[in-house]
């Protein structure tokens, strides 16, 4: 790695520490040439909750010089560019970085739009790059930064030499969205369940999900009544669920449905318990790991009250 050279650095040894002034060329440079930030970060808010909140990226710019008593205004120039890794078969690319389309403004926001200022006293400045966090499979973006002119014509732009490293920096912001692959939530799933109103509060088990299209399935077993209620057992119902892909929830279709039917005979179509979403607290399904979330309400439709209210996690 290149040292960072300041006006005055002091170098430590066994008889005595004494000042070492820079004396080469002055120019600037980015600390790193290469950053990588998804496009959302996890956060802990005051209740010890998990919030998904955008990345923010800090790229340092330094400069090298015998004096940082005067500010030191540095201008830079920015291409954003969606890119992807080619995978068509027979392509002269393939396996490479292609571009495959300009980012829009609005995608990303800079703490500066064109300079930054090493105030005076400051071998340094930090330029920040806030993304967008978003549901929208949108792909990656590389911004590439680089250095253009400084208010000072002394100081040369990237490293010494002909290759004038860390001239640019590129920055990428991966997406952290996926497309929906059905096929991750057909089969046997694994179900978290955290219930309040019939034992076992906390329960976990296994259902079974067939596709109905390339966006919903129905799932045979939820609330796991069998284990709730052994004697007599009860006879599940299958629950169609769909998934929407562009705001990430989760519902149920129709909103109310029977998930099984009390009578103990399979099949059977008599003392239903149905169950229907809670709209206060939205069900999401995570593309990316394959999993969803469920929110939702068990009711005997012959009684008013109580109702089993139930929080669940569900993943192959």
């Amino acid at each position: 790695m290149f040292a960072i050279l300041t006006g005055a650095i002091l170098f430590a040894s066994c008889e005595k520490s004494r000042p070492v002034t820079y004396t080469g060329n002055n120019f600037v440079h980015f600390q790193d040439s290469l950053v990588s930030v998804s496009e959302s970060s996890a956060k802990e808010d005051a209740n010890g909750n998990i919030q998904s909140i955008p990345s923010l990226a800090t790229i340092r710019i330094n400069r090298a010089t015998s004096d940082i008593s005067k500010d030191l205004v540095v201008s830079f120039s920015i291409t954003a560019k969606y890119v992807k890794i080619d995978t068509l078969t027979g392509s002269p690319t393939n396996g490479e970085e292609i571009e495959v389309g300009d980012v829009p403004q609005g995608q990303f926001y800079l703490s500066s739009p064109s300079n930054i200022t090493i105030k005076a006293g400051e071998a340094f400045a930090f330029l920040t790059v806030t993304a967008v966090n978003n549901d929208d499979v949108d792909g990656n973006k590389k911004l590439t930064i680089t250095l253009e002119s400084t208010s000072d014509a002394s100081f040369s732009l990237g490293y010494p030499g002909p290759d004038k490293k860390n001239k640019s920096n590129v920055l990428y912001i991966v997406d952290d969205d996926c497309p929906l692959d059905i096929s991750k939530f057909v089969g046997t799933l694994k179900v978290e369940d955290n219930a309040v109103g019939s034992p076992p509060l906390a329960n976990t088990y296994n259902v079974t999900s067939t596709q109905i299209s390339t966006n919903s399935i129905a799932i045979t077993g939820l609330f796991d009544p069998a284990t709730r209620y052994p004697t007599p057992t009860p006879c599940p119902a299958p629950v169609v669920i769909v998934f929407n892909t562009a705001t990430k929830d989760v519902l149920f279709t129709p909103a109310t449905q029977n998930a099984y039917y009390r009578a103990g005979t399979c099949p059977s179509t008599t003392q239903p318990r149905v169950v229907f979403l809670d709209a206060a607290v939205p069900s999401k399904i995570n593309t990316c790991d394959g999993s969803f979330t469920l929110n939702y309400f068990v009711q005997n439709p012959a009684a008013a009250s109580p109702f089993d209210v139930v929080t669940s996690k569900i993943k192959k």
